[in-house]
């Protein structure tokens, strides 16, 4: 399992909901298939994946409000087995937000260090992902402020 966090100044809703806004990025290969307040269903393009190419996964996310996110990949062209979770912990005086990225990933490769490989390529899609949710979270924060 891999862990990464991030110090955010915004509360957890604001998070919460930047988590949601990216669910739908085109960018970067994802696509919110369906949403019913508590549960959706991603799907994900990938390219340049290393020694896969492109693959395509479907993730389902479970939210518990400003706490919480769980994921699992429910189907992938080319990965095995993926889940983890979003956690949120608000600072004692509720002006920051220690956002936490869990995930354990098997890439289902069967080649000499296949486990190292698969671990930093996901600790570094891990601190991306987190990077990406603290500027869209920050900038909904400063928007609210003025």
């Amino acid at each position: 399992m891999i862990s990464e966090k991030i110090v955010i100044k915004a509360q957890p809703e604001l998070i919460f909901e930047a988590i949601r806004k990216l669910r739908d990025r085109k960018e970067d290969g994802r696509s919110l298939k369906s949403y019913d307040g508590t549960t959706a269903v991603v799907e994900e393009h990938l390219t340049n994946v290393p020694l896969y190419g492109t693959v395509d996964c479907v993730w389902q996310e479970t939210e518990d409000p400003f706490q919480k996110i769980d994921f699992k990949m429910v189907s992938s062209t080319k990965f095995k087995e993926s889940y983890g979770a979003w956690l949120l912990t608000p600072s004692s005086d509720g002006s920051t937000t220690t956002l936490e990225l869990k995930v354990h990933m098997d890439a289902g490769l069967s080649i000499p260090f296949a486990a190292e490989l698969t671990k930093s390529s996901t600790s570094k899609d891990s601190k991306n992902r987190l990077a990406l949710v603290k500027q869209v979270a920050e900038e909904m924060s400063a928007k609210q402020k003025t």
